[in-house]
Parts: C-alpha cells; sequence; structure tokens
C-alpha cells in the first residue's frame, strides 16, 4: 500500500517555476538508482529532473478531499498519498482528517483490489443480518459482481483474439481467468446459508430468538460464506 502522509497544519500551496543557473538555463538534477548508477530510461537515456521553487506569486487554490468534498483550508489537518502510476510518480489523493483511510480499490483497479471490494461490501452487508433470505441476496450480488468481471477478462481476451487473429498466451490466460471467476461465482450463489433462529412457544407466549441464538447463527453463517474470500485467481 503506498504510503499514507499525515500532515497536522494545512500550508498555502504554490505553483512551482524552475530554478535558473547563472547562463539563465533551467537547473538540471541527474537522477541515480540505489547503487548509485546513472537513472536511464527505456532507450538508454540519463534521467533529469529540473530543479523548481514555490512562485510566492501564484498561490495554488486550497485542495478538496476526495471522500467528502469538504475544502481542506489553511491549518486544517490532512492525509495525502500518492499511489503509484508510472515510473516516476502517479496521482496525488487528499483528504480531510475526519474521513476514512482510502481502500485498495479506490486507488487501484487492479483484479484482486476489485475481488477486496467485493468481500468488503458482502461482510459490511451482512453486519446486521437477521434472516437467511438476506444472506442469500448478498451472496446473489457477490456472485454477480465476481461475474461481471469475468465477462470483462472474456471480452479483452476476444478483443486480444480479434486483433491477432489467432488466441495467445495472453488470451488464453484471460480465458482462464474468467472460466475460475464464473465457476467460483456459481459456488457463492450456490452456499447452504444455515436458516435463521425462530421464535418458539410456551403456551400461549410466543418467545424470540435471543441475541445469543442470532450471534450463533452469524457464526455459521460467516462459516459457511467464507469462500468469498477465497478467490481462485
Amino acid at each position: 500500500m503506498p504510503t499514507i502522509t499525515r500532515v497536522k497544519a494545512a500550508q498555502q500551496r504554490y505553483e512551482t517555476v524552475p530554478v535558473l543557473d547563472a547562463q539563465g538555463e533551467p537547473v538540471r538534477i541527474a537522477l541515480t538508482n540505489q547503487d548509485g548508477s546513472p537513472k536511464t530510461d527505456k532507450r538508454g537515456n540519463q534521467v533529469f529532473i529540473t530543479r523548481t521553487v514555490p512562485d510566492k506569486t501564484k498561490p495554488k487554490p486550497a485542495e478538496d478531499c476526495d471522500k467528502c468534498a469538504k475544502t481542506i483550508e489553511v491549518g486544517s489537518p490532512y492525509k495525502h498519498m500518492s499511489p503509484k502510476s508510472g515510473p516516476y510518480g502517479g496521482r496525488r489523493l487528499v483528504r480531510c482528517e475526519a474521513c476514512p483511510d482510502w481502500q485498495v480499490w479506490e486507488y487501484s483497479s487492479s483484479l484482486s483490489a476489485r475481488l477486496s471490494e467485493i468481500s468488503y461490501y458482502f461482510w459490511e452487508n451482512l453486519a446486521e443480518v437477521t434472516n437467511a433470505d438476506d444472506v442469500t441476496d448478498a451472496l446473489a450480488n457477490a456472485a454477480q459482481a465476481v461475474t461481471d468481471i469475468a465477462e470483462e477478462k472474456r471480452e479483452s481476451a476476444q478483443n486480444i483474439e480479434d486483433g491477432f487473429q489467432h488466441s495467445t498466451y495472453q488470451s488464453d490466460e484471460l480465458n482462464q481467468q474468467a472460466d475460475d471467476l464464473e465457476a467460483w461465482a456459481q459456488e457463492i450463489e450456490n452456499a447452504d446459508v444455515p436458516s435463521a433462529p425462530e421464535a418458539t412457544w410456551e403456551g400461549d407466549t410466543e418467545v424470540p430468538p435471543t441475541e445469543e441464538q442470532f450471534e450463533d447463527w452469524r457464526s455459521e453463517v460467516q462459516e459457511a460464506c467464507s469462500l468469498v474470500d477465497d478467490s481462485p485467481v
């Protein structure tokens, strides 16, 4: 997970301008690898960055929280992170102190991140269930979400095969992922959900299930639904 930097008080931000040398040319700094060797691009050219400084005549507007859209005023606590999306860095994400930290699917579109999202919301929806129908519905929703991803994988494989006019290692891999995801979705949808505790009668008095009975049932539900966390890919 990218590092989250927590700032006690937001400062005024400014646009940056290049630092110029005595000849009026931008000062460039050569990047190096951890072993001290020059950092190069794919063509073998050395990589440089331009040294910059804040331009106090060009203040930037305050940033907004990407969760609640609240403006982060100067002096307010906040946090930020920059998920790596290329060889030299990534986009900057900002949130106010009150909002929760980022979940992996909020900054990554990887397969593992998307499956983590399905699992997260499945268990969140099951937190206070009181009947088996709610569990069945949650399983069906999770299964559909997995199926949707499988369809995307199969469509990507078809696009590759259409482009090359034949299957490739990559398209075969995508089709296999789709097969595995579809089989997993069926397992999720067909999970055996235990019956919820029901009221009993003592003479003419209906006695509702106890909270302890519901807790025992929820434990059984968690065990029966654990396959939602067992991704095959």
